[in-house]
């Protein structure tokens, strides 16, 4: 099998496998800000800068052609992502992600957890955690073959790379699926799936207990002065409703400390 001709080479071919043209890259080309670093991430996926960035001033949307598809920056959220026209990768709070154009995942609608919230009636056919590779693999010396057959299991560290490259050409010029199951290089271990960053939670304010204007009503708290708003914590534990500092806590061990100290 042989190896990888380079990163603008797998790209034109991997589109001319679909039958579409893709557009040439631009010498003097470039990405920035949230469109350079996802394609920082995932380079072979998003392919090399064809122009540059497009906003419309409809939606307020921001959009950059590549060799494969394009990068969109969504005004609404400020999120940015890359789609092939079919399949859309996203880096959110669980890292990258891959799903099809019309599936959601939780925490795009709302939700938590990293699974798909919202999908088609057909199962998606692919890893769930989406194809990414941190660095584009590297270029090995480029052989008299056919230049369909670009890639083979070695080159990819992780799995869903290896899987990303199916899901562009079902044919599979690459053998990456010799059992034909839909699964690329199923030897290569899986991306580890990042935990999704927690919220903090916040403390719960303990609540006083409601009191009637018996002087214990039975829960053991001095109000004997029938008032509403605790003033001192006694020793013992209880509160004191006493609005006179002398009788404040005076039948359980006294003032521990003053909450609303009495004038």
């Amino acid at each position: 099998m042989r190896r990888c001709l380079g990163i603008s080479v797998a790209v034109v071919v991997v589109l001319a496998g679909l039958g579409a043209a893709p557009p040439a890259a631009v010498a003097d080309c470039s990405f920035s800000g949230g469109f350079q670093a996802l394609h920082d991430k995932i380079p072979l996926i998003v392919g090399l800068c064809v122009g540059a960035e497009q906003h419309d001033p409809a939606t307020g949307n921001t959009t950059q052609a590549t060799t494969a598809g394009y990068l969109q920056r969504s005004a609404a959220v400020g999120r940015v992502s890359f789609t092939d026209g079919s399949v859309v990768w996203l880096d959110g709070p669980c890292g990258i992600q891959n799903r099809r154009e019309g599936d959601r995942f939780a925490w795009e609608v709302g939700g938590q957890g990293c699974q798909l919230g919202v999908a088609g009636a057909q199962p998606w056919p692919g890893v769930p955690i989406a194809a990414t590779r941190q660095t584009a693999p590297a270029t090995p010396t480029p052989t008299v073959a056919s230049q369909t057959d670009l890639f083979d299991c070695s080159d990819f560290t992780f799995r869903e790379d290896a899987q990303a490259v199916l899901l562009r050409d079902a044919s599979d010029p690459n053998h990456l699926d010799p059992d034909g199951n839909g699964f690329a290089c199923e030897s290569v271990p899986l991306r580890p799936t990042p935990t999704p960053t927690q919220l903090p939670t916040k403390t719960p304010v303990p609540a006083f207990p409601i009191f009637g204007s018996a002087s214990d009503n039975g829960n053991g708290n001095d109000n004997s002065d029938g008032a509403d708003i605790p003033t001192a914590v006694c020793k013992d534990g209880t509160y004191s409703f006493s609005q006179h500092r002398s009788r404040a806590c005076s039948q359980h061990g006294g003032v521990d400390h003053w909450l609303n100290p009495p004038e």
